[in-house]
């Protein structure tokens, strides 16, 4: 409960410094992608980076990795734009695939107010992503930032909610993980390992070389 409060208590610097957020990130255009090959639900792709191009943060040191879920908001207080998964972490960028367009939001042109000059920077589909991408920068007079987080309402009874209809869909790749989880067969296990061997300077205890061994052991 705590953790889910943050994305509404802290600014993105304050949750970034605890790890669970990328915050003043800026859209690479040249790097977005559109999946209209199907209808899947994330089917937008967008790689985000730090807005200084000079600065020196690591986008692996965070406690976010592939596959979190994770949220879509901006600098200026719209939270959750978007919510998608982390599909993949670089040091110097981080690419989420989401459910929602963000390049081609309506943005205020200069000069804009709310009471007498409401004027919008429209967007035409027939301009290309990064040209549509540029233009919300440019004609919008601030550079849209945004802000990562970590998707803690994703987690928790939502998550194992999953786990149980993916364990009892009836596709085969499931079939082993049901017949060891819901029928109880007695796991089987090689000798020895012969997938995967311990580094002989390993750093794990007696106890995790032990555990290492037996899981890829398996068959």
């Amino acid at each position: 409960m705590q953790f889910r409060r943050e994305l509404w208590t802290m600014t993105s610097s304050e949750r970034e410094a605890t790890g669970r957020c990328f915050a003043n990130l800026v859209i690479v255009p040249e790097l977005i992608t559109v999946d209209n090959s199907n209808q899947k639900i994330n089917k937008y792709r967008y790689s985000f980076q730090k807005q200084d191009s000079s600065s020196v943060f690591n986008f692996n040191e965070a406690q976010l990795s592939e596959g979190d879920p994770i949220v879509v908001s901006d600098e200026k207080g719209h939270i959750a734009l978007a919510i998608g998964f982390v599909s993949q972490i670089r040091k110097d960028r981080v690419t989420v695939q989401v459910d929602r367009r963000l390049h081609n939001t309506r943005t205020r042109q200069k000069g804009f107010n709310e009471d007498f000059n409401q004027v919008f920077n429209g967007i035409v589909e027939l301009q290309s992503t990064q040209q549509r991408i540029q233009s919300q920068q440019v004609c919008g007079g601030d550079q849209i930032l945004y802000r990562v987080d970590k998707d803690e309402f994703s987690n928790g009874i939502a998550k194992i909610r999953n786990n149980l209809v993916q364990l009892m869909s009836p596709e085969e790749a499931n079939d082993k993980h049901r017949r060891l989880i819901v029928d109880l067969e007695v796991p089987v296990f090689k000798e020895s390992p012969t997938a995967y061997q311990l580094a002989t300077q390993s750093n794990l205890n007696d106890d995790q070389k032990r555990a290492v061994e037996k899981v890829m052991s398996g068959e």
